[in-house]
């Protein structure tokens, strides 16, 4: 099965610009009420409201739904960052939610065009924000993932361990990432192997002492303490399931009576 750019990671829900917290319905997506989010999100309907609604309907459908209602909640997120970028191209929340939202879709229908659609997204917002560590560390999350799925995938896709781990190197020069990232740093460590389990740790243990800046922050909080739980028997199988457990959309690949959402968000030509 062909795995994609999924991380929740790559949502980026923690302090990314503060334009968001300007957004109609902010305080209700920070303290974690995300259907009166989306209510005054939509009612606004400027660019960053959108893009909040967006992220609302990512959290719920991934982590408080199953099945039909997820798969709902997942085309919803696709359309209303879609609405976010047409009104502003450069919205670095809308186009990366919608990059990664595409990514789980690709899941559900076992479909590569999907993360290669989320790859030219990503790339675009490196390309745009060359100097903010959450674009550069969202690509390489999916270069993470993508390598992670194997032998077909990389192939298929073009997922690189190599560009994964650069990638990842300078999102750390440029600065602190988000709560959701750092738990993507953490993953990719878990690729190294068993030697790499103690760093891995050591980075949950710093991640667990940092401040939730919304409600998302802290239920990832709790994801990465299973996830060190995991870490601590030593066991790839373990870790692998664990991984697996708390990602956001777990089962998608069963969720097939919806119709497949079309894409229709090209992602701008980057070369010069």
């Amino acid at each position: 099965m062909i795995r994609v750019w999924l991380s929740v990671a790559v949502l980026a829900y923690g302090h990314m610009i503060s334009a968001q917290e300007n957004a109609a319905g902010w305080a209700d997506f920070r303290d974690g009420r995300y259907e009166d989010a989306i209510a005054k999100a939509l009612a606004e309907g400027s660019a960053d409201a959108y893009a909040l609604a967006c992220r609302s309907h990512i959290v719920l459908g991934g982590f408080y739904s199953q099945g039909d209602t997820a798969v709902m909640h997942l085309h919803k997120a696709i359309e209303y960052c879609g609405k976010s970028v047409s009104l502003d191209d450069r919205n670095l929340v809308g186009r990366m939610t919608y990059a990664m939202a595409a990514g789980f879709e690709g899941k559900r229908l076992f479909s590569p065009r999907y993360p290669a659609q989320s790859r030219k997204h990503l790339e675009y917002l490196a390309y745009l924000y060359p100097e903010n560590p959450l674009a550069v560390a969202a690509i390489g999350g999916w270069h993470s993932e993508v390598y992670a799925a194997g032998f077909f995938a990389r192939v298929a896709l073009g997922g690189s361990r190599k560009k994964a781990r650069e990638y990842f190197a300078r999102a750390l020069e440029l600065g602190e990432t988000n709560i959701p990232l750092h738990l993507e740093y953490v993953k990719f460590l878990t690729r190294d192997g068993k030697d790499a389990y103690p760093e891995a740790i050591a980075e949950i243990d710093r991640l667990l002492a940092r401040e939730p800046e919304v409600a998302f922050d802290a239920l990832l909080q709790e994801k990465a303490r299973e996830l060190k739980a995991a870490l601590e028997t030593g066991s790839k199988r373990t870790v692998r399931d664990t991984i697996k457990a708390i990602a956001a959309f777990n089962g998608i690949e069963d969720w097939k009576s919806a119709d497949a959402y079309d894409l229709e968000l090209e992602a701008p030509d980057t070369d010069d």
